[in-house]
């Protein structure tokens, strides 16, 4: 039995349906784990969910959740199903060398910054 968390929403805010596929992104949208303070566009699919330490999440790319997994404390990051092999280790690697974009406690103090 696995400790990951099972997400409770995706991206259209509906429940998860089991799907192996990784969802796309419109064209010019942010994936939800984009930090308010970063103007980058996402670098590829939705792979993973970052937590917080109330064990609130948030769905994103890599390069986002890292940056994000950065500025959280106490924070945690789990492959999504459809991610590709290794992506929860090489966003906890980067987010361990990247310069935080402020901290926080929990996505919600994150959003109203």
């Amino acid at each position: 039995m696995s400790d990951a968390p099972t997400p409770r929403t995706n991206l259209t805010g509906r429940a998860p349906t089991g799907t192996a596929t990784a969802p796309v992104q419109p064209r010019g949208a942010r994936c939800a784990a984009a930090h308010p303070a970063d103007p980058a566009p996402c670098d590829g699919p939705v792979a993973v969910t970052v937590l917080d330490a109330d064990r609130a999440g948030a769905n994103g790319c890599e390069g986002h959740a890292s940056r994000l997994l950065a500025s959280l404390d106490q924070g945690h990051v789990y492959a999504l199903p459809h991610a590709p092999a290794g992506a929860a280790i090489r966003v906890f690697r980067t987010a361990a060398s990247a310069e935080p974009l402020g901290t926080a406690r929990t996505l919600r103090e994150i959003a109203q910054a």
